[in-house]
């Protein structure tokens, strides 16, 4: 797989985790009361691994038929609420381990310790690590990615593990569903608009 440069501006964009599913909540109404109940009931429950499955359903109800490049550009669109109450719920029942909040901690730590020059998906393939998503010494680019039988489906699993965005990602884009097609050169720049939500976003759901 060729893996393109591009003129990417780092800190112009500032990055923080949420990878492409997170786009997929532009497209659709606000986070309904009714999905809110049965999410908070299987994380109370401890149930992380419906829980997932119930949170990556709603985001990816939002994808339709659009192609990716819009999924792209509706970032500008989003309204960070729906996610800072998704985040809430996760948060809460996990006593502050897992949630997108805590991955995109993680993530803006990474950034902070790498030089200015270096590639953002190395910091990804970093993170990816340390939530335990991929088997150490893999790389975000390739097919060693865990699979969803292979997570860890208990409160001890590392800080940051769920939701598994990372996964849902790797899986829709092997899969063709996202993003461009297997085996296309990867774009570095548009890797990480795609993955990645702004830091200014981020700041702005936490305002």
């Amino acid at each position: 797989m060729t893996i393109r440069k591009s003129g990417f501006d780092r800190r112009r964009w500032g990055l923080t985790i949420g990878i492409v599913s997170l786009t997929l909540l532009l497209a659709i109404p606000g986070f309904s009361n009714d999905y809110a109940a049965v999410l908070a009931r299987q994380l109370t429950a401890r149930d992380f691994r419906a829980a997932d499955a119930l949170t990556q359903q709603w985001l990816e109800q939002a994808a339709g038929s659009g192609d990716w490049r819009e999924q792209q550009a509706a970032i500008a669109r989003f309204s960070c609420s729906e996610l800072q109450r998704i985040d809430a719920l996760w948060q809460s029942a996990s006593e502050g381990r897992f949630g997108i909040g805590i991955q995109a901690q993680l993530w803006a730590q990474l950034l902070a310790a790498a030089p200015t020059d270096a590639e953002p998906i190395q910091a990804y393939g970093r993170l990816t690590e340390q939530v335990g998503w991929v088997a150490p010494g893999s790389q975000p680019w390739d097919y060693r990615h865990r699979v969803l039988s292979e997570l860890t489906f208990a409160a001890t699993a590392p800080a940051g593990h769920w939701p598994a965005l990372g996964v849902w990602y790797m899986t829709r884009w092997q899969e063709g569903m996202m993003g461009p097609p297997p085996g296309a050169p990867i774009d570095i720049g548009g890797l990480d608009r795609t993955l990645f939500l702004t830091e200014q976003w981020w700041a702005r759901s936490q305002a």
